[in-house]
C-alpha cells in the first residue's frame, strides 16, 4: 500500500493462511514476521498509527480473490532519510549487528528481491563510496602498518 512520503510501489506476495486462522491470528503472525519474532509467542497489539519504531498491522480488503490480505506500515525512524545516512548507518552496522543482519547485507538482498525505492540507487552508490573511503582510512591507518611490519 502507498505512503504518504518517500515510498514506491514494490513487489509483493500474498502468503496464504492455512483455513481456519482468524484474521487475529493473521495479525500476529503478520506482526512477528516483520519484527523477526518468528515462532514467538507475543501477540500483536492493534494501534492506528505508526510511531517510530512501530509496526501497525493494517488490511488491504479483498485483492486478487483473497478476502482479507494484510499488510505492515512501518514509519520512518531515520533522520535525515537520505543516501548519505542510509550508508553511513549500514556501515556502521556491520560488525554490530547480528550476522546478516547489517545495514550492507539488507541493501543486497533488498536490491537482489528487486525492492527499488526512490533513494535505493543514491544508497547504494553512497555506501560504495563510504565503504571504500573507509577501506582507505584502514589500510593507511596505523593498525594496518603494525600488522604489515608483522608479516
Amino acid at each position: 500500500m502507498p505512503v504518504a512520503v518517500g515510498g514506491d510501489l514494490v513487489l509483493a506476495q500474498i502468503i496464504v493462511l492455512k483455513e481456519g486462522i482468524t484474521e487475529r491470528e493473521a495479525c500476529d503472525l503478520v506482526w512477528r514476521r516483520e519484527t523477526r519474532q518468528i515462532g514467538g509467542v507475543k501477540r500483536y497489539v492493534p494501534s492506528d498509527s505508526s510511531g517510530e519504531n512501530t509496526t501497525v498491522v493494517k488490511s488491504a480488503g479483498t485483492l486478487q480473490g483473497i478476502d482479507t490480505v494484510l499488510y505492515t506500515q512501518i514509519a520512518a525512524n531515520i533522520q535525515p532519510l537520505n543516501a548519505q545516512e542510509l550508508a553511513r548507518l549500514a556501515v556502521e552496522s556491520v560488525g554490530k549487528a547480528k550476522p546478516g543482519m547489517d545495514g550492507i547485507t539488507y541493501l543486497m538482498a533488498a536490491l537482489g528481491r528487486g525492492l527499488k525505492t526512490p533513494l535505493s540507487n543514491p544508497y547504494e552508490a553512497e555506501g560504495e563510496a563510504t565503504v571504500t573511503a573507509q577501506l582507505r582510512l584502514d589500510i593507511t591507518g596505523p593498525t594496518y602498518r603494525r600488522a604489515c611490519t608483522h608479516i
